[in-house]
């Protein structure tokens, strides 16, 4: 892991240095209509590279809630299994995606996910409320930051906000240098005020994406229950899968093929839909 050091001995890994240059603009909620935006560019871009794949915007968005605190994308195709040396979807989409300039940052990239930074089109941003200097300038040119009052810099990169964890950012990724300081301009679209938003793009198999469908865009109280009634029920569900499961000898069994949508899972394990809108809270039978 590279790290760059910095006035007072700060050593910085480019991740923490992309968590502090935006650590303001992380810090606001991403309105409803940002998001959807956001989601318009994703899935044209990812149509234009490929006409089959099927994109949805997860997390809390999908459960209808008015803000976010960052994006969280899933993307998939039919037949899709996993990435080969030849055909790396989730590679092809995020140089679709840098190329219009939709993402500026990137933290880490796999062969599953890829964490990044995005700005919204033009028009689709809040507006930022007062002038601001991006905590990284501050550091170098030598002005006294407090680091631990600032922000917790793991917590903005590794998490949804939605109980969910997500996997530290692994060293690589770009870090861009250069930007300019951010100014008041309410209803101007220029790209000093276009507000840095984190998302994360998820490629999966096709066989688990109304799983990770499911486990996404459910709360982590809605996911534990469900989960507890597939053990009462004969059976054990993850975001990946479900298989038969013996209580008594406390295994799992055969793997349950043929589930296509979320509602295949709720039909499976007797228990009427519930739609996103209904799963902040826990399941009720």
């Amino acid at each position: 892991t590279h790290t760059h050091t910095r006035t007072g001995g700060v050593r910085l890994t480019p991740q923490q240095l992309v968590g502090l240059r935006y650590v303001d603009e992380f810090e606001k909620k991403i309105p409803r209509n940002e998001i959807e935006s956001i989601e318009r560019v994703v899935v044209e871009t990812a149509k234009r590279v490929n006409e089959n794949m099927r994109v949805e915007i997860v997390g809390s968005y999908r459960r209808g809630h008015s803000e976010s605190s960052d994006i969280d994308v899933m993307v998939t195709l039919p037949g899709y299994t996993g990435p080969t040396p030849h055909h790396h979807p989730l590679r092809d989409l995020v140089k679709a995606l840098r190329a219009i300039d939709f993402l500026t940052d990137d933290l880490s990239i796999g062969d599953v996910k890829y964490m990044g930074v995005c700005r919204a089109p033009q028009r689709a941003r809040a507006p930022l409320a007062k002038e601001e200097t991006p905590v990284e300038k501050k550091i170098e040119r030598g002005d006294t930051v407090d680091l631990d009052a600032t922000i917790d810099i793991d917590a903005c990169m590794g998490g949804d906000g939605d109980g969910h964890l997500v996997g530290g950012a692994a060293a690589g990724g770009g870090v861009r240098e250069g930007d300019t300081e951010m100014t008041e301009t309410r209803g101007d679209d220029s790209e000093e005020t276009r507000i840095h938003r984190r998302i994360d793009i998820t490629v999966v198999p096709e066989a688990e994406y109304p799983f990770q469908l499911l486990h996404l865009s459910s709360g982590s109280d809605f996911n534990r229950t469900l989960r507890m009634h597939a053990l009462e029920t004969g059976y054990t569900l993850s975001e990946h899968g479900i298989w038969m499961y013996n209580r008594e000898k406390r295994e799992k069994g055969k793997r349950i093929e043929g589930v296509k949508e979320e509602s295949d899972i709720f039909t499976l394990l007797g228990v009427r839909y519930v739609p996103p809108s209904d799963r902040d809270a826990s399941l009720r039978v």
